[in-house]
């Protein structure tokens, strides 16, 4: 599976989501407006070829998964 290339920012939201914080808790950390995290919430989805209706662990672990496969030793 390949993906475009998430910014700084969305790696920051993904990051915040991993940690299990909220798109309120996420803007008060970023210091931003509630409306732009969950405008890059939904560029990750995109990028990450996932749908509208996809939920942090469905996003966070999809991430992982493409960036940070597991191999096998030996």
């Amino acid at each position: 599976m390949t993906t475009k290339k998430l910014s700084l920012r969305e790696k920051e939201i993904i990051t915040l989501m991993s940690k299990g914080h909220n798109n309120k808790e996420m803007s008060l950390l970023l210091k931003i407006d509630q409306k732009t995290v969950s405008t890059y919430v939904q560029r990750v989805r995109l990028k990450l070829g996932l749908g509208k209706n996809a939920n942090a662990y469905s996003i966070v672990s999809t991430y992982q998964r493409i960036n940070f496969p597991i191999t096998k030793n030996g």
